[in-house]
């Protein structure tokens, strides 16, 4: 991962949840503010953009574990 991720990370701290965007993994799409359970949302996204690749990033992130995981093994 690259330190771009923790910079996004931190500004992530800085936004307003009923005001940011966040991804539905039950529904699958995005939406703004806390209309769906915790358990369903991953966020918070500053903009509609990057909560859309929200799948993408949570793929990435996946791998790069199970990559590091098996190294450690």
């Amino acid at each position: 991962m690259t330190d771009s991720s923790s910079e996004a990370h931190a500004e992530s701290d800085d936004l307003d949840p009923a005001k940011a965007w966040w991804y539905n993994l039950k529904k699958l799409r995005v939406e703004q503010g806390l209309k769906s359970a915790a358990v369903y949302r991953v966020g918070p996204f500053a903009t509609r953009a990057e909560a859309e690749m929200a799948p993408i990033l949570l793929r990435e992130r996946s791998k790069a574990w199970a990559a590091d995981e098996a190294k450690e093994s």
